[in-house]
């Protein structure tokens, strides 16, 4: 499926048609026309202990290898992916490590005339063109395993939404001209932002996942085991140990296919020092219709 050809079948307004909207883009990643992933490693440093997790090395898109466009999503809908794909939300911490580590970095793509914060900027026209201007920002020659920052925003986990349920936290938008700093020291103009709830989707936010497996001194774990460990997570984590893993408030969705590597490919490349190359197409279990529950 070519994605310029999917965006085009979408329906253009989000305030009114995006239920509708989110179900086609959920279905046809279920049915795995999704932009091949590849996957980066991303070292952990804390006193004491070393890790390495494996994030999409640039945000989730619709379509094929030759012809895509990244996707927007709401926390609700971005939860719901990385439930189908068998994949965890970023921490702010680990959002800053990918930008310090990206071996490609632009500025995030902002546009104040024709990407307005006004009452169209989820709209279905905004999402393309946003793509495109990171695009544009691109040079001709990147690869589809660069680690790229900035392509987006992200919505994160953060033990502030704790007991929220219907709360959002984004952040992101790394930029050397950027006025504020995050916890890690880096330029950004998005810090944790609280300000949406978890239905709040616009041009900006973006789907980037990491992989349910973190290796931590030589030791595998899950990504959960880590988050909520008093000892081990720091390295994924400003806040210390974390009370919530996954967005409260979103139904957990079954997965449909496991979309990273399993632990002993993630090893392998870790030790050739590749970055590994996951087909959702081919791992592919099963489609299935999407009904996002009310809340």
């Amino acid at each position: 499926m070519k994605g310029s050809e999917f965006v085009a079948s979408l329906p253009e307004s989000y305030s009114k048609d995006g239920d509708i909207r989110d179900s086609m883009i959920l279905q046809a990643i279920a049915e795995g026309n999704v932009r091949p992933i590849t996957w980066s490693p991303v070292h952990l440093e804390m006193p004491g202990h070393s890790g390495t997790a494996w994030v999409m090395s640039d945000a989730l898109g619709v379509g094929d290898a030759d012809d895509w466009v990244r996707i927007n999503a709401s926390q609700t809908m971005e939860q719901e992916i990385a439930d189908m794909l068998g994949l965890r939300l970023l921490t702010a911490k680990l959002a800053d490590e990918i930008h310090k580590q990206a071996g490609i970095v632009i500025r995030p793509a902002i546009d104040p005339v024709n990407l307005a914060a006004d009452d169209k900027m989820a709209d279905t026209s905004r999402m393309l063109l946003h793509h495109q201007k990171v695009q544009e920002k691109l040079s001709n020659d990147y690869h589809l395993t660069d680690l790229i920052s900035t392509v987006g925003k992200d919505w994160i986990i953060t033990n502030q939404i704790a007991g929220f349920p219907n709360k959002g936290a984004n952040y992101g938008w790394h930029d050397r001209l950027a006025k504020t700093l995050s916890e890690g020291g880096l330029p950004l103009w998005q810090q944790v932002g609280l300000a949406h709830n978890r239905f709040h989707a616009d041009y900006s936010q973006v789907v980037r996942l990491v992989s349910p497996d973190v290796m931590v001194d030589d030791q595998w774990m899950t990504y959960e085991d880590v988050l909520t460990s008093p000892e081990l997570s720091p390295l994924l984590s400003y806040e210390g140990p974390m009370k919530i893993t996954r967005s409260p408030g979103v139904a957990p969705i079954g997965a449909v296919f496991r979309a990273s590597p399993e632990p002993s490919e993630l090893e392998q490349a870790k030790k050739a020092n590749w970055l590994l190359i996951g087909m959702g197409a081919v791992a592919l279990l099963g489609a299935a219709m999407f009904v996002r529950a009310k809340p």
